[in-house]
């Protein structure tokens, strides 16, 4: 597939054919496109934790009197919860994708 060419239903137009995996090409373009929606979710989680280590960084810089560390120290378990909170339920529907079937190889 070059660059001009309509993408089918469910394939990620910068992926290839050729570049695809055996496993990927096979799956229902359903399944497919949640394999897509769940690697943004999985970006999504990245970008928190490295948000948290940036507010545990303030913290640990044991700056007491500084408002901004403050500030840092009471926003870390709110941060922390949903990052738990994201994390299992990405876990949960890689779970019921593996359970339809899908197994990457």
């Amino acid at each position: 597939m070059t660059i001009h060419e309509t993408p089918k239903h469910g394939d990620d137009p910068a992926v290839h054919d050729e570049a695809q995996p055996a496993a990927f090409a096979k799956c229902e373009a359903d399944l497919r496109s949640r394999i897509y929606a769940l690697s943004a979710d999985m970006t999504m989680l990245v970008g928190m934790i490295e948000g948290a280590a940036v507010l545990y960084d303030a913290v640990d810089a044991d700056l007491s009197n500084n408002l901004v560390a403050r500030r840092a120290a009471n926003a870390m378990v709110p941060m922390l919860d949903n990052i738990i909170a994201e994390a299992s339920r990405i876990g949960g529907a890689l779970d019921e994708i593996e359970m339809k079937g899908f197994r990457y190889e």
